[in-house]
């Protein structure tokens, strides 16, 4: 059973091999198809000696390590007649070293992929080769490598949330101080606090119907005292506007040609990584002419 699922893991693997038969690019004018053991070799592969033409096709690559046609053909026999998927991704990909611009390169490649996963995803049908655990080894450190970015990744996205969060807080806080500044006789004004309405002590108007004293003592110049209050009160509005305008700063800022983040944070006085915690989806490296930033 194990070894019929072995078999069913390597067959669509093989059955690309079977298209690629026919289709070798060399000419017959090729050096390669000059050499004896080539010749040899497929002799013997015609006769169904398979195990024959593999030595052939071995030997002749001790001779030469650079003949295309024996990789070729020896990526074949290992992944047709001869089962061994790792030697065939090795002879595959000298092949393709040699060759770059080998018409069905793309093939052999898919095929290289598809062998390796196969590799990775059953156990060994026979004796495992040194190459076949170099390249378990290979993916199980790609695995590994994988996991940790993972969990990096997810480590930078929840501090990015916990900086959302807090930032989301101060710019309400800030919001409602703003709004308190600016309100004109708000609740803490200096100015309502001052500034009263002139009438009875109960600080409601005197009506139209009062005294003919209480008509004249309207058209009185104020006192020393409210002319103190009223000046008072103006320079606390005064002030409340100087504070106003100092928090009010520019919060945003386009790129344009030539900027980088470190030269934004220096022309606001500001550090690169404010900018970062302030602007979490912006890539640092990879300004964008017309890309707004926000300034913190």
């Amino acid at each position: 059973m194990r070894f019929l699922t072995g078999v069913l893991h390597i067959f669509p693997v093989a059955l690309v091999c079977l298209c690629l038969t026919g289709c070798f690019p060399f000419s017959e004018t090729d050096q390669d198809e000059k050499n004896p053991l080539i010749g040899d070799g497929l002799a013997k592969k015609a006769a169904y000696n398979y195990q024959g033409a593999v030595e052939s096709f071995e030997k002749a690559l001790e001779g030469n390590p650079r003949l295309a046609r024996a990789h070729w053909e020896l990526a074949l026999l290992y992944s047709q007649n001869v089962p061994n998927p790792a030697a065939a991704i090795y002879h595959f990909e000298k092949l393709l070293k040699l060759r770059p611009d080998w018409p069905q390169a793309d093939t052999a490649r898919r095929f290289i992929d598809a062998a390796k996963i196969e590799l990775a995803k059953s156990a060994p049908l026979g004796p495992q080769t040194p190459y076949m655990q170099q390249q378990l080894d290979k993916l199980t450190a790609q695995v590994h490598e994988m996991a940790n970015d993972n969990n990096k990744l997810r480590q930078q996205n929840q501090a990015l949330s916990l900086q959302i969060q807090q930032l989301t807080v101060e710019n309400t806080q800030l919001k409602d101080k703003l709004r308190a500044m600016q309100m004109p006789g708000g609740a803490g004004s200096p100015a309502s606090a001052v500034a009263q309405p002139q009438g009875t002590a109960t600080g409601k108007p005197t009506t139209a119907a009062g005294s003919t004293g209480q008509i004249q003592n309207a058209a009185v110049p104020p006192s020393g005292t409210q002319a103190i209050g009223r000046s008072q009160s103006s320079q606390a509005a005064a002030e409340s506007g100087a504070r106003s305008g100092t928090v009010q700063r520019p919060t945003t800022y386009v790129v344009r040609r030539g900027d980088t983040l470190s030269g934004i944070a220096a022309a606001h006085g500001l550090k690169v990584r404010d900018l970062v915690q302030a602007n979490p989806s912006i890539d640092p490296n990879r300004l964008r002419v017309g890309q707004t930033i926000r300034i913190p």
